[in-house]
């Protein structure tokens, strides 16, 4: 999550959409009166640190506690530049949150009010179910290539109650974004952004997580039939809101 507080401009970051791509870009639109939530990845930091995004702010309930991650985070890109720290988790933010990254709407009503979902312009991306759906499996497999443990993946990212993020695109069952970027035409419309609210996005813009898929064909010939089908039920409500085809 991303509050960028002069532009009454809320991201809402939604799972393997290239949220944490668009919110590297917009963390370099950051103040210090903004709120920037970290990430959980050392390497996502240092993306975000190369390209001048601002670092993560007022994210903390304890300000001491962001200061304190502040100084851990420099004390590891020292450790990093000298080849001493492996990529991984990043252990420099602890304390309790104000809200995480991934923050639901409802989460984010419960820190800040309804209104802050009302007062301010509240943007999230979306992506045809199906490629979220495979590039989802691909992240959390650990057997890269075998097909039987990537569809024991599947089944289980299909077994669920509610689709995927329909608590970061709805709540009280509304859909609270005024603005849905569309992962299949970023740049395009992330262009529309930045000139509507005068900010730099697109040159900003780095590739993150892009390496765990293997096979890069489309998710629609990746998956079976009988996956297709619980996918589309599954997730129908995205179907219809975001006007995606089967």
């Amino acid at each position: 999550m991303i509050y960028l507080k002069d532009r009454k401009l809320l991201f809402i970051k939604t799972g393997k959409t290239a949220g944490t791509s668009i919110e590297i870009a917009l963390s370099c639109n950051a103040g210090r009166d903004d709120i920037v939530t970290p990430f959980g990845s050392f390497a996502d930091e240092l993306k975000r640190d190369e390209v001048g995004g601002h670092f993560p702010v007022n994210w903390a309930v304890n300000p001491e506690d962001e200061a304190l991650a502040c100084d851990k985070f420099r004390a590891l890109k020292t450790f990093n530049k000298a080849g001493r720290l492996p990529d991984g988790k990043i252990e420099a933010f602890r304390g309790e949150r104000v809200v995480r990254s991934h923050a639901r709407a409802d989460e984010i009503v419960d820190a800040f009010g309804i209104s802050f979902l009302e007062d301010n312009h509240v943007v999230s991306v979306c992506r045809h179910p199906y490629d979220r759906l495979v590039s989802g499996a691909y992240f959390r497999d650990d057997a890269h290539g075998d097909d039987a443990s990537f569809r024991q993946t599947i089944a289980k990212l299909l077994d669920r109650k509610k689709p995927q993020g329909y608590g970061h695109y709805y709540y009280n069952d509304t859909l609270v974004a005024d603005t849905i970027l569309r992962y299949e035409h970023l740049e395009e419309d992330l262009s529309a952004l930045e000139s509507r609210f005068d900010l730099q996005l697109v040159e900003n813009l780095p590739r993150t997580k892009h390496t765990y898929r293997t096979d890069r064909r489309p998710a629609a010939e990746i998956l079976t039939s009988a996956e297709k089908d619980r996918c589309y039920e599954l997730h129908k409500v995205f179907f219809e809101a975001f006007d995606y085809e089967r």
